[in-house]
């Protein structure tokens, strides 16, 4: 488009929509208008093979990427960008799922796990000696399955978290 109607049609929008001429409001309808008129007419269909197919004739139908001019080096650009992106991402990921790992590794049991833990080596203790009644060995039994069975919660956790 001209330059003067380039200016012609920023003036007209900034003085008709935005202050509220009627006459520049008017003058930015036409602009536009006949913007669209000459976007709705335009020919962008190219017809670049006619003929009848007869009975067990196939038609293949490609798309060769540009290996020329200023389409080849946009579609090589996008590519190195969406390279780029995707390295990022799964560097992104690594690191969160390392510090996830490590805050893992540095932390501690909680406090029924350790509860549990500490309840168990008790128990075991004292189901080590010689004359230990049955209460004490069945409480022992039970305080080691309760600290295994935390111990396997934490992990089943951990690998559902995926570290």
């Amino acid at each position: 488009m001209a330059p003067r109607i380039d200016q012609i049609s920023k003036l007209s929008v900034q003085r008709g929509l935005i202050e509220g001429r009627v006459g520049w409001a008017v003058v930015a309808a036409l602009v536009w208008g006949g913007r669209a008129l000459r976007w709705a007419l335009r020919k962008d269909e190219e017809v670049v093979f006619v003929e009848t197919l007869q009975p067990g004739e196939t038609l293949i139908i490609t798309h060769e990427e540009p290996t020329k001019g200023r389409p080849a080096r946009k579609l090589r650009r996008r590519k190195r960008k969406e390279a780029r992106e995707a390295a990022k991402t799964e560097r992104r990921v690594a690191r969160r799922n390392a510090r996830k790992r490590r805050k893992l590794e540095k932390s501690r049991p909680g406090r029924r796990a350790r509860r549990a833990e500490r309840r168990a080596a008790k128990w075991a203790a004292r189901a080590e000696g010689a004359g230990v009644s049955r209460r004490t060995l069945r409480k022992a039994r039970k305080a080691q399955r309760k600290a295994t069975k935390r111990s396997h919660r934490l992990q089943k956790i951990a690998a559902r978290k995926g570290l």
